[in-house]
């Protein structure tokens, strides 16, 4: 009974808030003390490639500039270097084509509007309904970029482009950044954390502690005991010693979803889906010379540990 319970208005217009339910004491029902969020300063944000770029005019263009720079020994630390550059183009065409997309939706609304009025009256040229296409065309061109960019945010994807779901994709895309958000921890000894700066120095030292202290001793792999098992046949181990193909690397491409990254890194699949024409011949070399020297460049063999709750609630 003792709940707080809000509705989709309140979702979308409302700063997101902490509801915790407080002891009863004499009362019959539990009271409720509603925390919204405190404005902090927030931190810049990594790198997210947009899906709507691919539909620019210039995607490859722009692509293409950068990585033509530079060449080096390394095929792996070339590649790397060269996405850092793409990555500043990428930035530089979403800011000067696709910023403040819900201004130019607002804007493209209202002279369509007045376009709209003007031709009711009698005695119009003709040139106006071009004119009223053209505004209507621009109009669903950014609203299609509105609502990929907020499908993509909220990682729904049993929803198709098109369908003007972008209400539900920014109601997704709130409720899950307020679901995956730690707003608070309780310590072992109940006391409650609050801050970043104490939710980092628990968080840390509850995996320090768990994950102890490193082994400088690596026992071996017991061959008695691998026999044991299930064995491969030799057709099996020629099988997994051959050479990796170009074309597996493409295949291998193709298997990832659009929205899923094949690394750690700012791009996802679909950004080298587009730009394999350009990009794919360096990038396949710098795969294929992993598997045959085994040798991985140190930035790209890294990745990001974020804790997500699992439960609605759960702060321990």
């Amino acid at each position: 009974m003792d709940r707080a319970i809000i509705n989709d208005v309140w979702m979308l217009q409302m700063p997101q808030l902490e509801v915790r339910v407080m002891d009863p004491g004499c009362l019959d029902h539990s009271p409720l003390s509603i925390k919204f969020e405190d404005n902090e300063e927030r931190e810049s944000r990594p790198f997210k490639f947009l899906n709507h770029l691919v539909e620019h005019k210039e995607f490859l263009t722009r692509v293409k500039e950068p990585w033509q720079k530079g060449n080096g020994e390394n095929k792996m630390k070339d590649v790397w270097c060269k996405l850092k550059r793409v990555k500043h183009a990428m930035k530089e065409l979403n800011k000067a084509e696709y910023n403040e997309v819900n201004k130019k939706i607002n804007r493209c609304r209202h002279q369509l509007t007045e376009l709209q009025e003007q031709m009711k009256d009698p005695g119009q040229k003709e040139y106006m309904i071009m004119v009223e296409k053209d505004m209507k065309a621009q109009l669903e061109k950014w609203l299609e970029v509105e609502e990929s960019i907020m499908k993509q945010k909220s990682k729904v994807n049993w929803l198709k482009l098109g369908d003007g779901n972008t209400t539900y994709f920014h109601a997704s895309m709130k409720n899950r950044c307020c679901q995956n958000k730690i707003k608070s921890l309780t310590k072992a000894n109940e006391v409650v954390v609050q801050s970043k700066q104490e939710t980092e120095e628990e968080v840390l030292g509850f995996y320090k502690q768990l994950l102890g202290s490193s082994d400088g001793i690596v026992p071996t792999i017991n061959p008695v005991v691998m026999r044991d098992g299930t064995l491969v046949n030799r057709q099996q181990q020629l099988q997994l010693m051959k050479d990796v193909s170009k074309e597996e690397v493409y295949n291998a491409l193709l298997g990832i979803g659009d929205n899923r990254a094949p690394g750690y890194g700012e791009f996802n699949a679909l950004f080298y889906k587009k730009a394999w024409p350009m990009i794919g011949e360096e990038v396949t070399e710098a795969v294929m010379d992993f598997f045959i020297n085994s040798e991985l460049y140190q930035p790209i063999n890294c990745t990001t540990a974020t804790l997500v709750p699992k439960t609605a609630g759960d702060n321990r």
